[in-house]
């Protein structure tokens, strides 16, 4: 058990050493490595609320139902 705790301390050195990341702040391995991934790359990535708002945008409200095979719209 002394063992693993020492694994864990010395993981977490090396990774406030080499990426300037602290593992005591992530919830998931994953997302560890993604902020490292990013941090090493230097890849600026871009903010998704323009995405979101254009996805809002082209949703409409209600709901379709085509009973039918064929369906036609009249709508202009």
């Amino acid at each position: 058990m002394c063992y693993s705790w020492q694994m864990c301390l010395r993981m977490q050195r090396s990774l406030c050493e080499t990426h300037d990341l602290d593992p005591a702040w992530y919830h998931t391995a994953p997302a560890l490595c993604w902020d490292a991934a990013l941090k090493t790359t230097g890849v600026k990535l871009e903010l998704l609320s323009d995405m979101l708002f254009m996805i809002q945008k082209g949703i409409r409200d209600g709901t379709c139902m085509v009973v039918k095979r064929f369906a036609h719209v009249s709508s202009k």
